[in-house]
C-alpha cells in the first residue's frame, strides 16, 4: 500500500467514494428489507463488487471517522461529498471510531456486516463490536475511540515527523490497527524504526512523549484510548522488524517489556490488553504477544482481575485479556488452577479486598468451560447421527428423537424460558425499556421455584449463576438486583445451598462456582444460612470450612452488618470462627462489636479479640489495648504476659502514631520480656 502525505488531496482515490455510497445505501436497505429477500441480495452483491474495485491492490481496508475528515492511506480528505459526510454522521452515531474490512471478507460476512450497522442504533457501536465473532464476522472490525482523538494524533504525528514530510507514516504507525497488516515504508525509514527499537532510552523517551502530547493536546482523554493508540504504535513498529533475525525480534520484545514496566501501572495494563489478539493459529506473532507470554504468572493472573475490576466482563479490554490468557494456557482446567492458586495465596496474606472479583474471574473460566464441553458433545451428537444416516442404522436416529423429544418437555422448556430472559439481559434492548424487567423477572422466579420444589437443586443453581454473570457490569444493575432478591426466600436459598454443598467433594472452583454466585445474588439470606454452617462444623480445618471462610469474606460490607448482629450475644462455641471471620474482612466498622469481648471471661476468646482487633487496624481500641499492655500486677502470670504479647501485636499492627507511642513507651517500661518484643515490633 503506498503512503500517502498528509494533506486534504481530492478527488478521494478511485472506488472509495463508490464504495461508500454503496454501503450506505445497503445499510438504507437492510433497514427495510429482510435478510435473504431479492433486493438486499442485489445490494449485498454490488456492494461487494464496489468494495472490490476500493481494495484494488490493498490488503485491507481502513477507514477512519475523524471530526469532518476521512482517513485513509495515512492520509486526511475532507468529506466534500454528501455521501462521505453522512458516512461520518452515522459511524459518530454508533461511537465508531474506524471500519476495518480484510481482503479475505466474503459476500456472506459483508452482507452480515451491514445488516448489524442497520439494527444499531446510538451509542451502541460496543454493541456492534461484540457481535461480530458471534456472527462468525472474521474479517470486518470496528474500531470504538473517541473520533475528536484522530485531530490529536495528527499533531503528535506533525511533532514526531520533524518536518521530514512523513506525518503520514508517524500516523498510520499510531491510528492504523495492528491487525490490519503491514504497510510500505522505505528501507532509510526501516532502518530508523530498527534504531529505535533497538535503542530502549530512545523508545522509552518516544512512548513517554507521545502518551504527554496526547493527554495535553486532548482534555479529557480517557487511559484505555491512550493505551489503544500506544498498543497499536508498538504492534506496528515490531511488524516493521519482521526482516530482522529472531533474534533481535525478542530482544525488542524485551525493551518494550522494560518501557512499559516504567508507565504507570494502568496504563501498562491498557497497552497490553486493547491490542487485538492475533487468531490461535497466526503465525504472525505481534511483540504484544511475546510480552504476554513472557508475563510471570502471579502478574498476569492480577491484569486478568484488575481488568475484570476497571473495565468490566464485556470489556474489549478484559475480553483481550481473557483470549490471550487462553492461548498461553490451552487447558483451560490450568488456568483455572493457577486463578485459584493466586487467589488463596491473596486469602492467605489476609487481601480480600478484590475476593469477589477472583471469584467472579474464576465463574467465567469455569462457565466457558462447560459451554466448551457441551459444544464438543453437541458435535459428537451430530457426527454419530450423520454417520447413522450414511450406515442407515436407525438406533442412533432413534435416540437423537427421543433425545430431541426431551427438550420439548415442560422442564426443558421452563429452564429454556428463563435462559431466553437471561440473554435478554445481556441485550441493550432489555435495560432499554426497564417496564418488562418486573414481568419479565417475575416468570424466571416462578420457574426456579418449580425447580427447587421438584429436587432439580443443579438446573436452579446454574441459571442463578448465569443470571449473576450477566448482572456483574449491567447498567441496571442495582434495579434488577432488587428485584431478583425477591423471587426466593431465605429459605428457598437455605434449601439450595444445602443440597448443592452436599454434591461438594473438594470445593474446588468448578463445584463452588455455583455456590459462589449465589451467595452474590442473596448476601444476607446465604450468609445467614453459612454462618449457621460454619459455627457448627466439624472439622475446622477442612475444604468445606476453608471454602466457607472465604465465601462470608467475599461479602464484604454485608458480611459485616451480619457479623455485627451474630457477634452480639454469640455462644460461646461460635466465637472462634466468628472472631476469625471478623479479622479476615478487615472491616474496621466491626471493631465496635469486637472490642465489647475485651472483658470475656475465657482467655482464648479475649487472645482472639485482641488478634482480631490488630487485624481489623481499630484505632478506637488503642486505648483499651494500650491499658492490657501496661496492666500492672503483683503476680506476672502466664496469662498477663500471654494478653500483654497479643496487645503489643495488635497496636504494632494498628500502625498509627498513637499505637506507636503506646510500643515505645512499653519499650522503656514494661517488664524485660515485653521490652524486647516491644522493640522488635517497633
Amino acid at each position: 500500500m503506498s503512503v500517502v502525505k498528509t494533506s486534504q488531496p481530492s478527488p478521494l482515490p478511485q472506488g472509495i467514494p463508490d464504495f461508500i455510497a454503496t454501503l450506505m445505501r445497503s445499510i438504507s436497505t437492510a433497514r427495510l428489507y429482510a435478510k435473504g429477500h431479492d433486493l438486499m441480495k442485489k445490494q449485498s452483491g454490488l456492494l461487494f463488487a464496489k468494495l472490490e474495485e476500493a481494495m484494488a491492490e490493498r490488503e485491507f481496508l481502513f477507514l477512519g471517522c475523524a471530526m469532518d475528515s476521512l482517513f485513509l492511506d495515512g492520509a486526511f480528505y475532507k468529506a466534500e461529498d454528501a455521501q462521505i459526510q453522512k458516512f461520518l454522521r452515522f459511524f459518530h452515531l454508533l461511537g465508531i471510531s474506524h471500519v476495518l474490512l480484510n481482503k479475505g471478507v466474503s459476500e456472506q460476512e459483508l452482507e452480515s456486516f451491514v445488516e448489524l450497522l442497520a439494527g444499531a442504533r446510538q451509542s451502541q457501536g460496543a454493541e456492534v463490536s461484540r457481535a461480530l465473532p458471534r456472527e462468525n464476522i472474521t474479517h470486518a472490525k470496528v474500531g470504538l475511540l473517541d473520533y475528536s482523538i484522530f485531530s490529536t494524533v495528527q499533531t503528535v504525528a506533525t511533532g514526531l515527523a520533524k518536518d521530514s514530510g512523513e506525518e503520514a507514516i508517524w500516523q498510520q504507525l499510531i491510528l492504523q490497527p495492528a491487525a490490519a497488516g503491514t504497510f510500505k515504508l522505505s528501507n532509510e525509514k526501516i532502518r530508523q524504526l530498527t534504531h529505535l527499537s533497538q535503542d530502549i532510552e530512545q523508545l522509552k523517551s518516544l512512548l513517554v512523549q507521545m502518551d504527554k502530547d496526547m493527554a495535553e493536546k486532548q482534555k479529557g482523554i480517557s487511559i484505555a484510548q491512550r493505551g489503544a493508540l500506544l498498543g497499536n504504535f508498538i504492534q506496528n513498529l515490531g511488524h516493521t522488524l519482521e526482516g530482522v533475525s529472531g533474534e533481535e525480534r525478542v530482544q525488542f520484545a524485551r525493551h518494550v517489556g522494560a518501557v512499559l514496566d516504567s508507565l504507570e501501572p494502568d496504563l501498562k495494563t491498557q497497552i497490553l490488553c486493547t491490542a487485538i489478539p492475533e487468531s490461535g493459529d497466526s503465525q504472525e506473532r505481534g511483540v504484544i504477544y511475546e510480552i504476554f507470554q513472557a508475563l510471570p504468572e502471579p502478574r498476569l493472573m492480577g491484569l486478568l482481575v484488575d481488568a475484570l475490576k476497571e473495565d468490566g466482563s464485556r470489556s474489549t479490554c478484559f475480553n483481550n485479556l481473557f483470549s490471550r490468557a487462553q492461548t498461553r494456557y490451552q487447558d483451560p482446567g490450568l488456568l483455572l488452577a493457577l486463578i485459584h492458586q493466586e487467589k488463596e495465596k491473596k486469602i492467605q496474606k489476609g487481601d480480600t479486598a478484590d475476593l469477589k472479583h477472583w471469584q467472579h474471574l474464576e465463574q467465567l473460566l469455569t462457565r466457558h468451560q462447560e459451554i466448551e464441553e457441551l459444544n464438543r458433545e453437541y458435535h459428537k451428537e451430530v457426527e454419530a447421527l450423520a454417520t447413522s444416516i450414511q450406515m442407515n442404522a436407525p438406533m442412533v436416529e432413534e435416540e437423537e428423537r427421543a433425545h430431541l423429544l426431551e427438550t420439548l418437555s415442560p422442564e426443558s422448556l421452563k429452564a429454556a424460558k428463563v435462559q431466553l430472559i437471561i440473554d435478554l439481559l445481556d441485550r441493550p434492548v432489555a435495560s432499554a425499556d426497564t417496564s418488562l424487567l418486573p414481568s419479565l423477572l417475575e416468570n424466571t422466579g416462578e420457574a426456579l421455584t418449580h425447580f427447587l420444589a421438584q429436587g432439580d437443586f443443579v438446573t436452579a443453581g446454574r441459571l442463578l449463576r448465569d443470571i449473576y454473570l450477566r448482572l456483574a457490569d449491567h447498567p441496571e444493575q442495582g434495579d434488577i438486583r432488587k428485584i431478583i432478591n425477591t423471587l426466593l426466600t431465605g429459605e428457598h436459598i437455605r434449601d439450595l445451598l444445602e443440597n448443592l454443598m452436599g454434591g461438594c467433594k473438594t470445593y474446588g472452583p468448578q463445584e463452588t462456582s455455583v455456590l459462589d454466585a449465589i451467595c452474590h445474588l442473596y448476601p444476607e439470606k446465604a450468609g445467614s444460612y453459612l454462618l449457621d454452617v460454619l459455627i457448627d462444623i466439624k472439622d475446622e480445618h477442612g475444604p468445606q470450612a476453608k471454602w466457607l471462610f472465604t465465601a462470608l469474606a467475599a461479602l464484604g460490607p454485608r458480611l459485616s452488618w451480619l457479623l455485627n448482629r451474630r457477634l452480639q450475644g454469640a455462644p460461646e462455641k461460635a466465637l472462634p470462627s466468628l472472631l476469625a471471620l471478623a479479622a479476615r474482612t478487615q472491616d474496621s466498622r466491626l471493631s465496635t462489636a469486637v472490642e465489647a469481648l475485651l472483658d470475656h471471661p475465657e482467655l482464648s476468646v479475649r487472645l482472639e479479640v485482641i488478634t482480631a482487633l490488630g487485624q481489623l487496624k481499630a484505632e478506637r481500641s488503642i486505648p483499651h489495648l494500650a491499658e492490657i499492655l501496661f496492666q500492672r500486677s503483683w503476680l506476672k502470670t502466664k496469662k498477663v504476659k500471654s494478653l500483654q504479647e497479643a496487645a503489643a501485636r495488635a497496636l504494632a499492627q494498628i500502625g498509627n502514631p498513637e499505637a506507636r507511642e503506646a510500643l515505645q513507651k512499653a519499650a522503656k517500661e514494661g517488664s524485660s520480656d515485653l521490652r524486647k518484643l516491644c522493640q522488635e515490633l517497633i
